[in-house]
């Protein structure tokens, strides 16, 4: 990459493919201190944990490429009602893609598929409190603060409790947001 030529990145869905990266990710404890995934995994039990969520109709694995390889992960769920979504997860793995503009591409194309391929009003998700970095870049894209969880989640790091923030977004906010 030369200094005029901007990255790129795409959404794809998750295929059988990136599970070993998605395992790598998964176990790594940088990636860890910023979404507080603390259960270390396998191929195997990743291989399981995929197929169940392909069973699930409801469930949308997107798989974030740069530079034609898969670097990230993001996670939807459908609502039964079919007007909104869950937000589950989204996280770029590859730390040398990190600081690099990718998030807002991410959230960017995110947003783009809730509303303009699920055709959903609303987008919302739970967000830790000590991830300031997460919400700050979705706050900055649009998201609102619309509330507190009832429960707290433990910092696999410094093992203090945090509060989980629900942030939304909403479709009369949406205009084909761009990066």
């Amino acid at each position: 990459m030369t200094a005029t030529t901007a990255l790129a990145l795409s959404l794809r869905p998750m295929t059988e493919a990136d599970l070993e990266r998605k395992v790598k990710w998964a176990n790594d404890e940088v990636v860890n201190q910023h979404i507080g995934f603390t259960d270390r995994v396998d191929l195997p039990g990743t291989r399981r944990w995929f197929a169940g969520q392909q069973a699930n109709p409801d469930i949308i694995l997107f798989t974030l490429v740069a530079d034609e390889q898969a670097i990230g992960y993001a996670k939807f769920l459908r609502d039964p009602n079919g007007n909104q979504g869950e937000y589950q997860g989204a996280a770029i793995g590859e730390h040398q893609y990190w600081g690099r503009g990718l998030g807002k591409q991410m959230v960017t194309q995110l947003l783009r598929h809730a509303f303009e391929v699920e055709g959903w009003d609303r987008l919302w998700g739970h967000f830790p409190a000590w991830n300031a970095r997460s919400i700050g870049l979705h706050q900055a894209m649009g998201f609102q603060i619309v509330g507190k969880a009832d429960h707290k989640r433990r910092h696999p790091g410094d093992g203090k409790e945090y509060e989980v923030l629900v942030l939304a977004f909403e479709r009369a906010n949406y205009s084909g947001v761009t990066p």
